[in-house]
Parts: structure tokens; sequence; C-alpha cells
């Protein structure tokens, strides 16, 4: 939601950025073709990277670009110094900190014209009407918990200084999510760790706005009915008692309510089939869920009650529409791909008969469902992917830019024989194997079902290529 209102001359440089991080030069038309504008726009926006944000690009001599990918900087701190130029979210970060200052002297300081500064509060203020919040008094108010969520998610994705990093509370957050994952046998992804981390700091904030938790009754129904485990609760209170003294108890549930966002592995967790089976059960006979698994099955003619990947999507789907309270939900996702048109409508036609019921889901939440579906619909998920290379500089590049699309649970491997596959490969059924196309390999005599042969370290389009062929 909120990169609808961001620069549009930004988001095209941070998907430049994208395009440009690969070991081969791009050629100045591919880029243009690829952003959808033209030739010079391109030009403008690669010397602005190169010499207003000091981003290092190469070119050669026929107008075709790339980043190093051995450059200092990695994605998201590039993708951090575009965004940190946002006069949008410069404005929201000034609403949301407390300050002294008057928003004149913001517009000073930015040196932009008062008009156009204005242009720009107006805007915001606009994007938080959206989340039904207000600026008063230079300062965000409304649900406190909408707020710590627009801070976190500012902190995150934009890299705002809009929190006040504190180790201690870090450790103690981790700490938490170390518990639940042994209790529930999950491993949360660097994302969702880094996100529960940056929920917990909101807090302990001082800085931000500070009023009473108010839970909608619909959240707070969710929150205390939420099936968490004792072990959360128990390390909750161990580490945390003590720093939120009297506030405890809803702090409690705002801890729970974090713990149920990053939590997208209902159906993922490697439970007992009985305890499997039983969670289930109870979802399936949920009405609203029951509802619309059957126009799903109708659309699609095909049974899904039994695929675990798409119980997932609608568990995590249900939850958003909710509680509402993550608008930028999937975004590390979004960008990796754009959903299949024909889907999307298939999907939005899915929801509409399902609003019939008294519903009223936002086009966001259909979205984000149906990016969510789109990679893997009706197709089942590898579990691991292995790289196979005589050179394994080429080798550890491959995987790091792999790694930087996926999420943790993905297994990885590396051989340099590919003789070796079939001695120590672990449920080749199950693995994705990608092939340097430099090395000269026979594979006629070896079972591989699913193989990609490419150029070490791949091109972004190649990565999508992988992802696509990760979902058999």
């Amino acid at each position: 939601m909120i990169y609808g209102y961001l620069e549009k001359n930004l988001l095209r440089a941070v998907k430049l950025v994208d395009l440009l991080m690969g070991e081969r030069y791009i050629d100045i038309m591919v880029l243009s073709r690829n952003l959808k504008c033209t030739p010079v726009t391109v030009r403008n926006d690669i010397s602005y990277l190169k010499n207003t944000l000091d981003i290092d690009i190469m070119e050669n001599n026929s107008e075709t670009y790339k980043i190093d990918f051995f450059t200092l900087e990695k994605r998201e701190a590039l993708c951090h110094k575009i965004y940190a130029q946002s006069l949008f979210l410069k404005a929201l970060e000034y609403f949301l900190v407390p300050s002294e200052k008057k928003y004149i002297d913001f517009i000073d300081e930015q040196f932009i014209s008062v008009s156009k500064g204005y242009l720009v509060k107006e805007n915001v203020e606009k994007f938080l009407k959206e989340l039904d919040l207000e600026v008063s008094g230079n300062q965000i108010i409304g649900n406190v918990i909408r707020i710590r969520f627009l801070s976190a998610i500012l902190f995150k994705q934009f890299g705002m200084n809009t929190i006040r990093r504190d180790k201690k509370i870090i450790e103690k957050s981790n700490n938490v999510l170390y518990a639940t994952e042994k209790s529930l046998d999950v491993s949360f992804s660097k994302s969702e760790r880094h996100f529960f981390c940056m929920l917990l700091l909101t807090a302990a904030d001082k800085k931000l706005f500070i009023g009473k938790l108010e839970f909608p009754l619909e959240i707070l129904e969710a929150v205390k009915s939420y099936p968490r485990p004792i072990e959360f609760e128990e390390a909750v209170e161990k580490n945390f008692k003590e720093i939120w003294g009297e506030y405890f108890e809803s702090e409690y549930l705002f801890s729970v309510l974090s713990l149920m966002i990053i939590n997208t592995h209902v159906f993922d967790q490697t439970m007992s089939q009985e305890k499997l089976f039983a969670h289930r059960k109870v979802f399936l006979q949920d009405p609203h869920v029951e509802r619309l698994i059957d126009l799903f099955e109708k659309t699609f003619f095909i049974d899904l009650t039994s695929k675990d990947w798409f119980l997932t999507a609608i568990f995590i789907f249900l939850k958003d529409v909710t509680l509402n309270l993550h608008p930028l939900l999937s975004t590390d996702f979004l960008r990796i791909s754009e959903s299949d048109p024909k889907l999307y409508q298939k999907i939005k036609q899915i929801i509409k008969k399902w609003n019939v019921y008294g519903l009223n889901i936002p086009e966001k939440h259909i979205e984000l469902l149906c990016y969510r579906l789109s990679p893997f619909m009706f197709k089942r998920r590898l579990a691991a992917i292995t790289l196979i290379s005589s050179n394994s500089i080429d080798c550890q590049v491959t995987e790091m830019l792999i790694k930087d699309f996926l999420s943790e649970t993905i297994h990885f491997s590396v051989f340099t024989d590919i003789v070796e596959v079939n001695e120590k490969a672990d449920k080749i059924e199950e693995t994705l194997f990608l092939i340097d196309k430099k090395d000269i390999f026979s594979i006629e005599s070896i079972y591989l079902p699913h193989y990609l042969l490419l150029d070490f370290p791949p091109e972004i389009k190649d990565i999508k290529e992988i992802l696509t062929h990760l979902f058999i």
C-alpha cells in the first residue's frame, strides 16, 4: 500500500539496482524495456545513482552496465540509500517521532518550497487515513498498535530511523523466538525474526507515541484464542516481566500478536501426523475456510484440502483479513516477480463470491493472496537446491544470490562433480539441481528429475526461472 505513495523515480531506481546486480553487463535497451521507460530516462537514473548516491555502477564501451556483485554494499543497503531520498518517507518519519521543531523547519531542512512541503504532508495524511491514523499537533495519533506496526515496517523495510535499536531487547526477543522454534519445531526466517524484534523494540522505545494499547474486539478474540506454546509464555515472562512491569499483561498480548504476524508455518511445522491432522480438521471446519476452499476447488477443479501449502496461504490470508495490521506483508516476496494476471482475475472472482457472506475483503489482501499462490499454484514445493560447479567462487556467489530471494528453510548443498550426486545427495526427487553451463557434465546416465543448466552466477531473469522450477 505504501508503495503507491512513494516517488516513482525512486521506485524505478530500486528496480534498476535489482536489474544491475548480476555478473553480466546489461544493455541499456534491455533496461529500458524492463523499466518501461525511455533510454534517456535510464541514463538519467544511472547518472543519479552514480553521481548523487555514489553507487558504483560499471559501464563498458557499448552502453551496458552492471553493479559489481562484490560491492561492499548489499542490495538492502543500496535500496535503503535510495529510499532515504524519499520526501514522503522523511515526512512520515517526522510525524511519527515527536520533535520540538515545527513542520516549516522540516521543509526548510529539505530545501523544498512551502507548497511542495504541504503537498507531501497532504499525501502523508491520505496514507495515514487508510490506516485509520491521523496527524495532530505534528504527531501521528490513533491506535497505538497500528503506530507500532508502522514504525517497525518503516525501520525494517526502508531503513528509516523510527526505532531506537536496543541490543538488550533484541537479545531477549530472540530468546523468546528460540524457545518458540524449539517448541513448534519450526525455523523462522531472517526476515520474520527481524520483524518480531522490531515490533518488541517499539514497546520499549519512548520516542514513539505513548498511549494505552487498545485491541479491537476482533483482534483481541484472535489473540486470546491463538494456540501459543507454553514455552513462549514462559520465555516472554522470563525476559520481559521486569522490563514491562505494570504493563506486562497488555504487552504480552502485543507479543502474541507479533508472533501471530510472523508465524506463517502453521501447516509447514514438522509436528506429529496426529497433531497435524487434528489442527487441519479444526481449521477446515471453520465456515469461512470451508466456503473459501469450496470456491477455489470449484474454480480450479482440484482437491485442495490436503495441500498444506495452500492451507498455509489461506490461513495467512484469513489472519491478515482479521488483523488488518500489516499493510506491507510479503513485500520481500512481491519484488521477485509479478503475479499471473489470469490467476489474479480468477482469485478476485472467488473473493467477490466469498464477500457475499457479509465480508468485505480489501484489494490489497486479494493481491497478497494471489502473490503467495502464484509461484506454486497446484504444484509441489521442492525442499532443496543443489549447485553443481567446479568453480567454488561462482558457486558461493550463486548461493548468496539465490538465498536473497528464498526463505532460510530451503536446504542448499554443493558438489564439484556430478558423479557425487547419486552417492551423497538426499531425496533427489525433492531437489532442484542447478548445473553450471561452463562445466561439461555427462548427465544422460544420472537420474535428476529436476535440473537447470545455468551460467554461474545467474542473472535476475535466471533467478526467476529458478523460482519457477523450485515449485514443481
